[in-house]
Parts: structure tokens; sequence; C-alpha cells
């Protein structure tokens, strides 16, 4: 026969059982049920995009009422006719009013004018500077002839002076000779270059008139 002290101590510890079994359960229960600290969302990575935004809208579209468009003319003058009177249809390129065009008239004669004498300074230059040009090339050519045989004449000459066959005065003049001969080369050779670029020029200048 079992004491009852025995029986309390075992009944106690029964309960102390139960007791630590519940309270287990209650653990394992909240620990398995129990959220996270944190969510995790979904990731992308960031870069740049177009944001649209569509709106629908219903509605009636209607022409403004007594609408009135503002016309004008390239031209300047006083009205001397209208085709047209207010409120009349017209279409594209339609004549809507005559204006006094004496000044345009004018203007445009004027043009002619300046046109037509541009043309025949073209025409000069054209036919004149390609003559000036082979008239000095020509002369060019006379010129370094000339220098060439000064030359020559100035060679003999020193070679005389030098065998004492010929007095200083005359070898000095053929010396003089040989300088002038070989300015007017250097001179004429300036005056094609100048002659042809002046023919570039002008003639530019004057297309451009032209044009």
């Amino acid at each position: 026969m079992i004491p009852d002290f025995q029986k309390k101590r075992r009944k106690k510890l029964a309960i102390w059982a139960a007791v630590a079994a519940v309270l287990s359960v209650l653990v394992a229960y909240n620990y398995l049920t129990k959220k996270p600290p944190y969510e995790i969302i979904e990731t992308a990575k960031a870069s740049y995009s177009d944001l649209e935004n569509i709106v629908v809208e219903t509605g009636i579209i209607k022409p403004q009422v007594g609408a009135m468009i503002k016309i004008g003319a390239r031209a300047t003058g006083e009205i001397l006719q209208m085709l047209v009177q207010v409120g009349d249809p017209v279409k594209k390129n339609q004549l809507i009013a005559k204006i006094d065009d004496r000044d345009v008239i004018k203007d445009l004669e004027e043009l002619r004018i300046s046109l037509s004498k541009a043309q025949s300074n073209l025409n000069k230059i054209v036919v004149t500077y390609p003559q000036k040009i082979k008239e000095a090339e020509q002369d060019l050519i006379s010129k370094r002839a000339k220098l060439k045989i000064t030359a020559l004449d100035m060679q003999r000459k020193e070679t005389l002076l030098q065998k004492g066959y010929l007095a200083q005065n005359d070898f000095d003049k053929a010396t003089a000779d040989y300088e002038q001969a070989e300015a007017d080369v250097k001179k004429n050779e300036e005056t094609v270059s100048r002659q042809r670029n002046e023919l570039l020029d002008d003639r530019k200048m004057q297309e451009d008139e032209i044009a």
C-alpha cells in the first residue's frame, strides 16, 4: 500500500508535466505561426523609362462660329478691284483682289536694267580680259628674249674688258641694259598675274549680280 505523501507527490509531478507539455505546445505553435520581422517584396533593376498616362474622354468637335482668318499679300499698294465679298468661299491660288502694281513694275524694270548692265559687263570681261592677258603674255615673251640677249652681251663685254679690249664705260652700259631688261621682265610678270586675278574676281562679281 502506497503512503499518502507519495500519492500527493506523484499528483504534483503529473500536474507539472502537463503544464510543461502545454507550454511546449504553445511555444512551438507561436514559433511556427509567427510572421518574420520583415516582408520580402518583388525587386527590379533601376533604369530610365517613359511614364504613360492615358485619359479617355468623350465629346463633340464643332467648328467655331464666326471664325476669321487673316490673310495678306506679298506686295503692297492701293486696291483697285475686289473680286470676292465677305463670306464668299475661296480656294488656294484664287485671285481675290487687284492692287496698283505701278511701283512693282517700276522696280521690276530697274532690275531688268541692272541685269542687262551686269550681263553686258560680263560679256566685256569675257572678251576684253583674255585679249589683254594675251597681249601682256606676248610682251613678256619679248622682254624675256631681250633679257637673254642683254645677258649674253654683258658676258661677252665682260670677257673683252678683262682682256683689255673694251672700255669700262661700254661694259657699264651693257650691265645697265641687262638690269633694265631684268626689271622689265619682272614688271611684265606682275602685270600678267594681276590681270589674271582681275579676270577671275570681276567675272565672279558680275556672275553673282546676274544670279
